[in-house]
């Protein structure tokens, strides 16, 4: 499995109801181990290559500065690893 974070520009998306919906398509992507960082910001394991990501998230997009970045190891610098650990992040 290929481990991503991806962001979306939150201050762009001004319907609170299109941010729930970016995030529960990103969500899809890795429905057991999907981790929510940040408000604008997952983690999900995949698959899919970047490119095949981009093209599932888009429709819901309009606009909207998005970010997927492949990665191999990640840190965080409060109790939130052991939770990463545990999804295999």
């Amino acid at each position: 499995m290929k481990k991503y974070i991806i962001s979306f520009r939150y201050l762009e998306v001004a319907d609170p109801e299109l941010a729930i919906k970016i995030r529960a398509k990103i969500e899809s992507l890795s429905p057991d181990t999907w981790i929510h960082v940040l408000e604008n910001q997952l983690l999900v394991q995949s698959e899919k290559n970047i490119e095949e990501i981009y093209s599932y998230l888009s429709s819901e997009l309009k606009n909207v500065r998005l970010s997927i970045a492949q990665f191999d190891k990640i840190f965080i610098n409060d109790g939130f690893m052991s939770e990463l650990e545990s999804h295999n992040y």
